[in-house]
């Protein structure tokens, strides 16, 4: 819809009167405009607008949409004859982006962007073909933030962004000058573009609160393609990533993430508790369900490696973990805090032919230590081992000789089978499950204080009093039980029951064997074979 008058300024009556020889001016109010393509292949919509127009060019002002985002705009075009170089139109447009308007461009966040963002674009165009685009946001209304690293930005809070397009026939082919700052944050890189879609994008320089690194992400071509993340830096803070010990279990919806593989070297990385691994090298292949393909080497402490594989196997994949600091692992990783030093092996295997993906191994440890363990303080309180419970809370720890545990973890649940520990004061055993995403905690076992094992040949027929003075002595231990939430459990404790000979066999066989024990007896009360 137009309204508007025409004014010839020069008209000359002859007859040979060419067209460049009329002057014309033209100044029109239109709306409802729809322009196909106008800039970068977006079309123009529902446009309100001033137009004045000559021989000489044409200059536009008013409000539109542009690719599915409103905007205020100007547009100035030159109707002058020119060498390719020359600028022949020039475009402004200012307006509200948010994450949703990024997506329908093509250059969604993935959810870092919460709000509206002010956008300020301005764009030339020159004869032959080739555009520049300058864009500016500004972030202090807006928020930021990216789980994965723990990133907050709150609104009100400075932070801006800008970027420079480089066009060829109005389909972008590349993003220079790309910077994002805000607080802890300075980002600067670009990207390559395929088809007026981004292909590869530049991290020339990533600060990131205690994070430097750089690399590029190449994007997917099509669908199903996977995400290709190549980084190296000299540190990485990973910290929030394995603060919590609950593992992320499968998505109620079942529903697939997008594909991705990593290949990462960083010269330091801070884990759970801020502890350092320093020269890891990490190769992950993710199908946007499961990890299927992994490789993890590192060093903890000082001289500590430590290797973590997960390669295919059969109808799954098979899991394997060294290092000889398991207590630094598993604190770093988020697992436990209360275990220091030993050697740790864990080996098993996921069932992929399973909906579940359960995971079904063993975990091996030896010469480590228990400290500061509130829960395992109370058990042996209640058992009146107090220098034992001293060793454990406020002392350097109760030392055990091996550990060994069979486990199943599925849906966030790991369940224990006749896992079992042994120290020069104690051993142990232990059976139920722990939620891992309720952080709750079911357990069972028996405790049997150690120096009960030096007086069984007291229970020897006839001989026995020469090894014992008292009958049967060594014949004792406790059965105990851990529920509730993992913070502050609940214990119980029954130090009355009674244990058969055969049951302290099978504690004893499966670490001479190197293997889980298999028990040959139960506590008094339970269960005997």
């Amino acid at each position: 819809q137009l309204t508007g008058h025409v004014a010839f300024t020069r008209l000359p009556l002859e007859d040979n009167t060419t067209v460049d020889d009329i002057r014309v001016k033209t100044r029109a109010h239109v709306t409802g405009v729809h322009l196909g393509a106008l800039v970068a292949g977006y079309d123009l919509d529902r446009g309100t607008l001033d137009l004045d127009a000559s021989n000489d060019g044409l200059g536009v002002r008013g409000n539109a949409t542009v690719g599915g985002i409103p905007a205020q705009m100007t547009f100035d075009m030159d109707f002058h004859n020119g060498p390719p170089s020359q600028v022949v139109e020039k475009v402004t447009a200012a307006g509200m982006v948010d994450e949703a308007a990024l997506v329908g461009l093509g250059l969604g966040t993935s959810g870092i962007l919460v709000g509206a963002v002010p956008v300020r674009a301005d764009a030339q165009f020159q004869r032959g073909g080739r555009g520049d685009i300058a864009l500016h946001a500004d972030l202090a209304g807006t928020a930021l933030q990216a789980d994965a690293i723990d990133y907050r930005k709150a609104v009100g809070g400075a932070g801006t962004a800008d970027a420079q397009l480089v066009l060829d026939r109005d389909r972008i082919v590349q993003m220079n000058q790309l910077r994002l700052v805000a607080a802890g944050v300075d980002i600067q890189g670009g990207a390559e573009f395929a088809g007026g879609r981004p292909s590869v994008v530049r991290l020339d320089t990533v600060r990131l609160g205690e994070t430097k690194l750089s690399g590029e992400i190449r994007l997917p071509a099509k669908r199903g393609d996977a995400y290709v993340v190549r980084v190296a830096g000299p540190s990485l803070d990973a910290s929030s990533y394995f603060g919590d010990s609950a593992a992320p279990s499968k998505p109620k919806d079942d529903a697939p993430g997008k594909p991705y593989s990593v290949d990462a070297r960083f010269d330091r990385v801070l884990m759970a508790g801020r502890i350092e691994a320093t020269g890891l090298v990490l190769q992950v292949d993710h199908d946007g369900r499961i990890i299927r393909q992994a490789r993890a080497r590192g060093i903890l402490g000082e001289h500590t490696g430590f290797n973590v594989d997960v390669q295919p196997a059969g109808r799954g994949r098979h899991l394997v973990v060294k290092t000889t600091d398991g207590g630094g692992l598993l604190r770093a990783t988020g697992v436990l805090k209360d275990v220091v030093g030993g050697r740790l092996s864990v080996t098993g295997d996921w069932d992929d032919a399973s909906s579940a993906h359960p995971l079904t191994g063993v975990l091996e440890l030896d010469d480590f230590r228990i400290r500061n363990a509130p829960a395992f303080g109370k058990m042996l309180q209640a058992m009146t081992l107090y220098g034992v419970v001293d060793a454990v809370t406020t002392g350097p720890g109760l030392n055990f000789s091996r550990a060994v545990s069979p486990f199943r973890l599925s849906g966030g649940v790991l369940e224990l089978s006749d896992a079992r520990a042994f120290s020069a004061s104690l051993g142990m055993t232990a059976k139920g499950s722990i939620n891992l995403d309720r952080h709750l905690v079911n357990v069972q076992g028996t405790v049997v204080p150690a120096y009960f094992f030096n007086t069984l040949l007291g229970n020897v027929p006839l001989i026995g009093r020469l090894f014992s003075p008292e009958v049967g002595g060594g014949l004792f231990a406790a059965t105990y039980s851990v529920t509730g939430g993992l913070d502050n459990p609940s214990v119980s404790v029954n130090p009355l029951a009674a244990l058969t000979p055969g049951f302290l066999r099978g504690l004893f066989d499966g670490f001479q064997s190197g293997g889980p024990a298999v028990p040959q007896g139960e506590a008094a009360g339970g269960e005997s074979r």
